[in-house]
């Protein structure tokens, strides 16, 4: 019982210090033995603990990347547009969802920042603009954040009817991490 006292209590000391030294697979057996114990809500906090350690290992992906009608409310909270044909008196939004960005833990606060770059590609697969750097997300939170939602809105005044491609690229900033989607789009 001792042995399983202390392990606990080096278990939570190592869980302050940050983020990063959070082990997976530590913390499920932690959350095993709080769910037999029928803590549940240790167990959920456990399951969180284990997440971040591996989110933070997980290549940075864009999920349920959609064409959206208006600017989401939340995290899936969104309109889908009924089609990716643009005209120059509307803009167009791009909703992602981002899996893998890094979670730092300092000072009580997690946070993680995100920035992107976009293109526009012709049919002939020549790069015919964009904009490095043209969106950030910064979130501070005294709560881990794995659903945070992004979206971009895009104003295409000047292109000539044909198909096109726009090309996302996000940035983790507090690591190597990039991920990239690629839609096609029509301008009418």
């Amino acid at each position: 019982m001792y042995r399983l006292v202390l392990f606990s209590a080096v278990f939570y000391l190592a869980l302050g210090c940050s983020a990063y030294a959070i082990e997976p697979v530590s913390a499920i057996r932690q959350a095993n033995y709080h769910f037999a114990r029928g803590e549940y809500t240790e167990t959920i906090k456990d399951l969180r603990d284990a997440l971040v350690g591996v989110w933070n290992q997980a290549p940075l992906v864009l999920d349920n990347v959609t064409w959206i009608k208006e600017a989401p409310e939340g995290y899936g909270m969104y309109t889908p547009r009924e089609n990716n044909v643009l005209n120059d008196a509307e803009p167009i939004l791009l909703y992602m969802e981002p899996i893998g960005y890094t979670i730092k833990k300092s000072d009580g606060y997690y946070s993680f920042s995100l920035y992107a770059d976009f293109s526009i590609i012709d049919s002939r697969g020549k790069i015919i603009g964009g904009m490095e750097n043209f969106a950030q997300w910064q979130v501070k939170s005294r709560s881990v954040q794995t659903e945070y939602p992004i979206f971009c809105t895009f104003n295409f005044r000047q292109l000539a009817a044909g198909e096109y491609k726009l090309r996302v690229k996000l940035y983790d900033e507090f690591s190597k991490k990039t991920a990239t989607t690629t839609q096609t789009l029509v301008q009418e």
